[in-house]
């Protein structure tokens, strides 16, 4: 079921829309809020003939974003690699976006949000092997917050996005290190893998 690091399509066994009654691994998680929508789902994945839930969100390429804490500490990809929006009104164009690294900085960032995502678009780049795919999402938007480290990966996204869409970049390394904070203590409890 294993391709290229990366699970296949045919290891999920359904896929439902996330409800009040489906938040219990997200809770579990210590994630109580969530756009509400059709956007995240519900998954059941089959991975060695053993059973687990997770949470997914669907990504430009039809891929499928899943976390799955039973299987992997970082969030993976269920078919197609690519980037996923997360449009703050659908089929309204916006000049703004947020960016993060992964689907789990998202859910976390939601959590502790103070109005910083605001009206923006949420852009999650699934991983730095989608900085491509990435440049090319990011072309119409004008105003760009990155929530990811202040660090040489960080400068060189802020920095190309400047220079390819003219695009005014912020990185919020202080939001980031706050979100990374609570995900390491999230990774090391103990009661996620029961």
């Amino acid at each position: 079921m294993m391709t290229r690091n990366r699970l296949t399509t045919n290891c999920i066994r359904s896929k439902v829309t996330l409800k009040k009654s489906g938040l219990q691994p997200l809770e579990h998680w210590g994630i109580s809020k969530f756009k509400k929508g059709k956007t995240l789902k519900l998954v059941e994945i089959t991975f060695h003939g053993t059973v687990f839930q997770g949470v997914g969100i669907r990504n430009i390429k039809k891929g499928l974003e899943v976390i799955c804490p039973e299987i992997s500490t970082e969030p993976f990809t269920v078919g197609r690699r690519g980037v996923t929006v997360i449009p703050f009104v659908r089929g309204f164009a916006n000049d703004g976006c947020c960016l993060f690294l992964d689907l789990m900085d998202y859910l976390l960032f939601v959590q502790e949000d103070k109005g910083i995502l605001g009206c923006y678009d949420a852009v999650i780049m699934n991983g730095i092997r989608n900085i491509y795919k990435l440049l090319t999402s990011l072309k119409a938007y004008k105003k760009c917050l990155c929530i990811m480290p202040y660090d040489m990966m960080g400068q060189v996204i802020a920095l190309t996005l400047e220079d390819k869409w003219n695009t005014s970049v912020k990185i919020l390394g202080a939001e980031y290190e706050k979100i990374a904070s609570k995900r390491g203590s999230i990774i090391n409890n103990e009661n996620i893998y029961e």
